[in-house]
């Protein structure tokens, strides 16, 4: 829980460790009321904690740092258990921040954060909201639904578009506004009927939606409503591309460069929705870690080019054998990931949970051996193997990082057993299911 804020509308100090991002100087311009003590290592901050109290602390995670834990836990006792300890990360070092939670950090941001989160998890109030106040009631409309419709960047197209026809309903005459893009539709107001008026958005000079007005709430609209429409469709525009880069970025950050399969940090958060799901509506989610035999050798004699081709052909391999959406990662190095579980509805025409997922990852086992690896010159078909362990919730393990354990260990065990063989936790070698 992040800490009550001061009954005072700004506080006195807060204390920024380690920075190496310029969250400094984002701090100061959204909280330029607040002190800001900015030092240079963990060690300085809890020092620096002795020369008086802070409202909260900001730290920057360092992913290589072998001491981010022990840290976390001295700022932590040094501040008290009311002040928030906000870690701050690039995307590589989210699974430091994610450990680093488990030794006392309130919560973590991704660098740069998105508006209005330091916020919420600081209790602060920036500069953007005092400066609200001296608005006009209408500009103020327009900045609250602008401010909506940016917050909306990173989420579904749907409802970005909602927020920016709510932003012209703010400050156009109209009853009714919907706004097209990419083949989704928002809308605000009454139920569109007919359009009186269209707009089309442009965004770097090409038509990419468009903007329908229903009938005006007073008189025809004038010269001055289509000045401003045209103004606000062409910030339209820009926020669509902004929402666009956005959208690329994210994917990014969550895609495997070398066999394009979602990568560890995609993997991590699926598991955590599908197992929070899980719990609710009371379904089994079996885990599947798997490596590939031998892989150093085939790297030492043909080449890390060679390598990086088995990996890609073994990811696109495993993707055809598994269903819409399970979730199918590569986890590091030649390590892949696959998490089964049942959805609300079949994802295709006879499709059903696998109940026995080892029999999916035989039949994988057996298309690698069929397949023509190239890259392997005279070695190509027959001889690529893999070694499996599975883990199933809720019997094995009931979170994210222990269900990903388990199967590690299963894979463990899998390769004392010989190559080319794949391990059911407490299932006798050769058993397809878990024990009930």
């Amino acid at each position: 829980m992040v800490a009550a804020p001061s009954s005072s509308p700004f506080v006195s100090r807060l204390l920024v460790v380690a920075d190496q991002a310029q969250l400094v100087q984002h701090l100061r311009r959204r909280y330029p009321a607040v002190e800001i003590a900015a030092v240079p290592s963990y060690v300085s901050g809890i020092a620096e904690l002795a020369h008086g109290p802070v409202h909260a602390i900001v730290a920057h995670v360092d992913p290589t740092s072998a001491v981010l834990e022990k840290a976390v836990r001295g700022l932590r006792v040094a501040a008290g258990e009311s002040v928030p300890v906000i870690l701050s990360c690039t995307p590589e070092g989210e699974p430091a921040a994610r450990r680093a939670l488990a030794a006392g950090a309130t919560d973590y941001v991704i660098y740069p954060p998105e508006r209005c989160e330091l916020d919420e998890l600081l209790s602060l109030e920036s500069v953007g909201t005092q400066a609200e106040q001296a608005v006009p009631p209408d500009e103020r409309a327009r900045k609250e639904a602008l401010g909506r419709a940016l917050e909306a960047l990173s989420t579904a197209p749907h409802r970005l578009l909602n927020r920016l026809a709510e932003l012209l309903i703010a400050v156009l005459p109209a009853r009714s506004v919907q706004v097209s893009a990419d083949g989704a539709k928002g809308q605000a107001g009454s139920k569109m009927g007919e359009p009186v008026l269209r707009e089309p958005i442009v965004s770097n000079g090409e038509p990419v939606g468009e903007i329908a007005l229903g009938e005006s709430s007073g008189a025809a609209y004038s010269r001055a409503d289509l000045d401003t429409l045209h103004y606000h469709s062409e910030i339209i525009g820009h926020i669509l591309q902004a929402a666009r880069r956005q959208h690329e970025w994210k994917q990014l950050a969550l895609t495997d460069d070398l066999t394009a399969l979602p990568n560890r940090r995609f993997l991590m958060r699926s598991l955590d929705r599908i197992l929070g799901r899980a719990a609710r509506e009371h379904f089994r989610v079996t885990v599947c870690m798997f490596d590939i035999d031998n892989f150093k050798h085939y790297n030492d004699e043909f080449g890390y080019p060679a390598g990086d081709e088995i990996i890609r052909a073994t990811g696109q391999l495993l993707l055809r054998r598994c269903r819409i959406e399970d979730v199918v990662a590569r986890y590091g190095g030649d390590e892949f990931v696959v998490v089964f579980w049942d959805s609300q509805d079949p994802r295709v025409e006879g499709s059903q949970h696998p109940d026995q997922p080892m029999e999916v990852m035989r039949r994988f086992q057996e298309g690698l051996k069929e397949h023509d690896f190239g890259v392997l010159g005279p070695k190509a078909k027959g001889t690529l193997t893999i070694s499996a362990g599975l883990a199933t919730y809720p019997w094995d393990a009931a979170t994210t990082t222990d269900l990903l354990a388990a199967a590690a260990a299963a894979l463990r065990q899998a390769k004392e057993h010989g190559k080319d063989y794949i391990l059911l936790i407490g299932a006798e070698p050769g058993q397809s299911s878990p024990p009930e």
